[in-house]
């Protein structure tokens, strides 16, 4: 006889019942579970959920979604919105954005990347995991984002780069562009991480601009980030052939 923790069970049921949510929506996906220390991570095209086996209680963590009406009236808008996971390291889980909506004077759509720690329910960022000056340093070393400096020569703290930084109507940059990364590769002690930024006005929706930069893998995710290079969790594997 096998004896199951309580939690354990609930875990359990939680993958059944997500089974079931995804009936009819992706056939030809299958149910997949990413560990980490007391998480489970249960994904599929467009849907993950968070299981925490201590506390027995689960969060979703993204779902594709549309409020289109199949049959809608003139004039009438709707919102849709679609999720792609790009890496899993660690207790962080990195996925894309794309929405589309209607409604306005005109529709607004865009792309941007984002976060989840499963520790704390809310978005990772760099700062977790690298000084400010470190970030610093690489952010004015990127051609993209040098640009958008004015002087960068006389930028000296991560908090004067956020607020000389100007990307116009092509990306919207503030400090909240420290929570939209991925994981890409592993190239020797360095990792590729890939920052998202959706458009920064209207007038260029759409837009959609991805940073490239290499930082040492951190020191907190060495195990995880080699776990997840055997798994292929990474977005070079992950977003391969999409």
């Amino acid at each position: 006889m096998i004896r199951t923790r309580p939690h354990a069970a609930a875990f359990y049921l939680t993958l059944a019942l997500f089974a079931i949510s995804l009936s009819g929506t992706q056939a030809d996906e299958s149910l997949k579970t990413y560990s980490y220390s007391n998480f489970r991570v249960l994904y599929g095209d467009g849907l993950a959920i968070a299981y925490d086996l201590n506390s027995g209680k689960a969060k979703q963590i993204y779902r594709d979604f549309n409020t289109f009406k199949p049959d809608p009236e003139p004039g009438e808008g709707g919102v849709t919105q679609s999720y792609t996971l790009l890496s899993l390291v660690g207790p962080i889980v990195s996925y894309t954005t794309d929405w589309y909506g209607e409604g306005g004077a005109h529709p607004s759509y865009g792309t941007s990347y984002s976060t989840y720690d499963l520790r704390t329910g809310k978005p990772a960022s760099l700062l977790d995991y690298y000084s400010a000056d470190t970030l610093l340093q690489v952010f004015l070393k990127d051609t993209v984002l040098k640009k958008a400096v004015r002087e960068p020569a006389k930028i000296k703290s991560l908090n004067q780069f956020f607020e000389e930084v100007e990307g116009g109507c092509e990306m919207y940059i503030d400090k909240d562009m420290l929570e939209h990364f991925a994981f890409h590769h592993v190239k020797g002690n360095n990792v590729a991480i890939r920052i998202g930024l959706s458009h920064g006005c209207e007038a260029m929706r759409g837009n959609f601009t991805e940073i490239g930069i290499y930082l040492p893998v951190p020191k907190a995710l060495k195990d995880a980030m080699d776990r997840s290079v055997k798994l292929g969790h990474l977005m070079s594997n992950l977003t391969k052939g999409k």
